[in-house]
Parts: structure tokens; sequence; C-alpha cells
């Protein structure tokens, strides 16, 4: 168990997002999908390699399975220690979603008074009360924005007419140079007319002053309103962090339907899983492939050229893709459809289950949906081979067994070649 991880988060920029690893000239590398907590068809596989071959996964570790937790100690050990085979696996959308769900909930029961049996329900209120007060709050700020520009147009209004009334005032005074030319009443008119002005004047000066105080009351309650914003900016960042499969307000019985594994942990064990899980990087490159959890977000030359410039990092965007690809439509992937893949390496991947194979980028799509199919596809790149752990005869999504999905998918492997 570790111990020495009382600062975890998941700050990927101590980590790097891409990981080189060498040709493996002594050994084979073997190759499994989405495992979801099947600690048992890991072990099947573990043990029929020998020491000096290598395992990869294409991340999606946990959920849904019965042993979300023994599948990332035993990754974390064979992975990051001295024991044989080693095994490398990448993140996937699910231990992303892990690592949200922790963070939030070590930040929700750190602020708020919840009891842990009834986490996420209790959760799920209190964070649905907390998108609420923060859409209060950015309204509120809003409101007083536009109360602050409409003080600021009235201002400039009166700015302007007691210009013009200044104006006038000036005028007036140089009447009496017309006194000669007009009659005895008209000492009486401008009298009238400067008072008049005058106390339109004064009026005026009032008001502006009154508006300067308008004015300055709206800026100051902008300024307390955009301070509110902002403590409930950094509130309400966690509940966007958290949302996919964790927050669905219509129901907050549904929140956290992901990662209910971690209910099981204790302290010790939830800080090892995050320990574990926030080391892995999103894509893993050799000299004969990649591996990814959904999709590389570049090319492969676009990958090799970053690798070369000792480039290992991945901005926001495409880390989100290399996790998510389907769910982040918004995110072009032009360097790719400028590159002829005939010269790419392969890419293994997952995320889809029974996809098979994408010819034009050449990803290998090794999900066999082990949490239902009770089965997984272990794929040996160098020769060509799927062998089949677990229950062969297991019907797949795209309706073939295990057996014929891994057969088909090495005849179409072989013939991208």
């Amino acid at each position: 168990m570790i111990h020495n991880n009382d600062h975890l988060r998941d700050d990927l920029t101590l980590y790097p997002a891409i990981m080189s690893v060498e040709e493996n000239t002594k050994g084979e590398d073997y190759f499994i999908g989405d495992l979801h907590g099947r600690f048992d068809l890991l072990s099947l596989v573990l043990a029929k390699m020998r020491a000096e071959d290598r395992l990869f996964l294409v991340g999606d570790l946990t959920d849904r399975g019965p042993d979300s937790y023994k599948v990332i100690e035993c990754i974390f050990f064979q992975g990051m220690k001295n024991a044989k085979p080693k095994v490398y696996t990448v993140r996937g959308n699910h231990e992303e979603v892990f690592l949200a769900f922790a963070n939030a909930r070590e930040y929700i029961t750190s602020h708020y008074p919840i009891d842990t049996s009834d986490f996420r329900h209790q959760a799920a209120a209190y964070l649905k009360t907390l998108y609420h007060t923060y859409d209060i709050k950015r309204e509120a700020l809003i409101n007083k924005k536009n109360e602050r520009k409409e003080a600021a147009k009235e201002f400039a209004l009166i700015q302007e007419k007691l210009n013009e009334i200044s104006e006038g005032y000036i005028h007036t005074n140089h009447m009496d140079d017309l006194q000669g030319v007009i009659d005895l009443s008209s000492d009486q008119m401008f009298k009238q007319a400067n008072q008049t002005i005058i106390k339109a004047y004064e009026t005026a000066e009032a008001v502006i002053e009154s508006i300067k105080k308008a004015v300055f009351v709206a800026d100051n309650e902008c300024l307390q309103a955009a301070l509110a914003y902002e403590s409930y900016k950094e509130k309400y960042d966690i509940y966007k962090h958290a949302r996919f499969n964790l927050l669905r307000f219509d129901n907050p019985a549904a929140f956290g339907r992901s990662a209910l594994w971690v209910d099981e942990l204790t302290n010790d064990q939830l800080h090892t899983a995050i320990f574990a899980i926030s080391h892995l990087p999103y894509i893993i490159t050799s000299p004969q492939f990649n591996v990814v959890h959904a999709d590389l977000p570049f090319s492969d030359v676009h990958l090799q050229r970053k690798i070369t410039t000792a480039d290992f990092s991945l901005s926001d965007a495409e880390k989100n893709y290399a996790i998510w690809a389907r769910l982040t439509e918004s995110f072009v992937l032009i360097d790719r459809e400028k590159v002829a893949a005939s010269g790419d390496r392969y890419t293994i991947c997952g995320h889809t289950i029974a996809e098979g194979l994408r010819e034009f980028s050449k990803h290998i799509n090794l999900d066999y949906g082990a949490f239902e199919s009770n089965c997984i596809g272990v794929l040996n790149l160098k020769r060509f081979t799927i062998e089949v752990i677990g229950d062969k005869t297991a019907v797949l999504k795209n309706g073939k067994t295990a057996e014929s999905h891994s057969i088909d998918l090495i005849h179409r492997i072989k013939a991208c070649q």
C-alpha cells in the first residue's frame, strides 16, 4: 500500500501526457482492450506471459466489473515497480471520471457536512444547490453590469445637457452688449432668463452629482457581484469537471453511476488509486505502435514529430479527444486528413465495443465488452494473432462471436499492411 501521497491530485503538469517506450527486443508485446474491473481476465493474461514480455492496456480499467481496485493495484505494481512482466496502460474516460469524482468528493466532504454512507444522494442535492447559487450569482453580476451601463449612459446624457446649459449661461452674461438695441423690458427678460438658466444649471449639477453617486454605487455593487461570482465559480468548476456520468440533477439517485467502486475503498486505497491513475499518460508510443484509449488527436506523423522534438505535452482539447473522441465532435482532426495512412504505425485503442479496425487511421479497436462478454482479445501485433481469453463463444455487439470477430479482425489487419 502507498502512504506517501498526501497531496495527490490530478495535476497532469507533473507527468507527461505522452509516454515513449523503446522497442522490446527480448520478448513479445501484447495488447488488450477495456477491462472494466475484470481482474480475473487480467490475471489469466498475465499468467500466460513470460518475464521479458510486455502488456499494454488501452484504458477503461475500472467500473462495471467486480474488481476495479484490484485491476488498478495490479497494474500499478506491475507497471511502476520492478515486477515482471511489465504492464503499461493509458487512461480512459472512466479513469478521468474517477479522478473527477474523487476530487469532487473530497472537496464536497471538506466543505459540506455530508453523511458519507449516503454521499451520492446528499452530494447531488448539494451540487444542485451549488449550481443554482452559482447561476443566481452569475445573473446578479450580469444585472449589475447592465445597471452600471445604464447609469453610465444617463451620466453622459446629463453631462451633455449640463454643457448645453453652461453655454446658455455664458451667452446670457453677454446680453448686456445688446442693451442699446432692445427696449427697456429687455433688462427684465435678461434677468428672468439668467435666473432660469442658473436654476437649471444648479439642478443639472445636483442631478449629475446624484448620477455620479449612482455610478459609484453601481461600480461597488458590480465589484461585489464579481467577487461573489468568482467565489462560486471555483466551486462551479468542480461541478463542470465532474459532469460526465456524475451529475444528473433531474435524478439525484443517479449521481456517480460511474466510479461506484469508490464507495468500497478505504482512504488508503482511495489515495493509492488516485496516485496510480493520475500518473497514467494519454498516449503511449513506440517505434512499432501507439496506444490510446479512444483515438489519436492528430496523425501518427505528427506524433512522431512531437517525440523527435521531445514534446510530450497535449492540449486540453487533445487530452479530451484522446479519451472521449466521439463526444468531442468540435475537435477537427485537420492534420490527419492531410497525411496518408499507409506510412502510419498501428494504433491500439478501445472505447467502442467490437468496432474492429479503422483502415484509414490504422486504429485497431480491442474492446470486447469484457464486463458483459466475459472475454477479452489478446493481440500480438508482431505475429498478427489474437487469442480470446475467457468465453470464446460470447456474442459481441456486432453480432459475431468473440472468436469469429478476432479472426475477421486479424484478416483485416493483414490486408491493411
